[in-house]
């Protein structure tokens, strides 16, 4: 099961892209589709883990308004020149094709 925990991102400035390493789309092709990933959370009683020790973590130190709790998991592969962004709260494949390609080399 992965679960992860991510400081919530509002308005992320250009200058912070990369920030965090290079674009990985094999990190993502190497998550739990759905269907795995909410199978473990069950059959691992990860909701025991949240509502009780994760959640008392989060409130003692008071950063319940900032992170949250996130199932990872993918839907569907993506190809190296292709990015998952966040388009109106939802993630959408885009191709940037010769693009990418012609910044990395």
């Amino acid at each position: 099961m992965s679960l992860a925990v991510m400081p919530e991102v509002t308005g992320l400035d250009v200058a912070e892209v990369g920030k965090y390493g290079p674009y990985r789309p094999e990190a993502y092709n190497s998550l739990p589709t759905l269907s795995v990933a909410g199978t473990a959370y069950e059959t691992q009683d990860a909701e025991k883990l949240l509502f009780g020790p994760m959640r008392q973590l989060f409130l003692d130190h008071n950063v319940q308004d900032t992170y949250g709790v996130v199932l990872l998991h993918n839907h569907f592969d993506i190809d190296p020149e292709d990015r998952l962004v966040e388009r109106r709260g939802i993630s959408v494949l885009w191709s940037f094709g010769d693009v990418i390609q012609n910044t990395t080399h």
